[in-house]
């Protein structure tokens, strides 16, 4: 379990610039030139810290997995979705039921490897699936 599903960690919201986390999250990463990220992130309530590291994990993985891809956000009703998009070659169907499951590591074969994103925030979750062709969004709800 994360801290934040124990409560050992609660979180402190405030109003964000999204596209601040978002960069601050990029900082660092090898290859970020492969990410573009989109103009005018909004503002947001949320706790940066951990917004962060639910940024930070997909958008490494889309530098190491998936060739670059993209980071946007569009409203839907009160909440923002902050979209990071790959243009790897996706998840199996059979996968998906295990795909946030803590730990775990579809596929993996070799250490090191692996979309670990059973360690993301319980808010991140997948929302759909993207055809095999196109960029795989994964969504956080916030």
């Amino acid at each position: 379990m994360s801290r934040l599903q124990t409560g050992a960690v609660s979180p402190i919201m405030v109003p964000t610039a999204l596209g601040d986390v978002v960069e601050h999250a990029l900082r660092g990463l090898p290859q970020r030139d492969l990410l573009s990220v989109a103009e005018g992130l909004p503002e947001v309530l949320c706790d940066p810290g951990l917004v962060e590291r639910v940024v930070e994990n997909p958008a490494s993985n889309a530098i190491r997995h998936g060739g670059g891809g993209s980071i946007s956000a569009r409203s839907e009703g009160r909440r923002v979705l902050l979209i990071v998009a790959d243009h790897g070659r996706g998840v199996a169907e059979a996968d998906l039921p295990r795909l946030f499951e803590p730990f775990q590591r579809l596929g993996d074969v070799t250490a090191g490897e692996g979309i670990g994103l059973g360690r993301r925030s319980p808010a991140a979750r997948p929302r759909r699936r993207a055809p095999p062709s196109s960029p795989h969004p994964l969504r956080v709800a916030g």
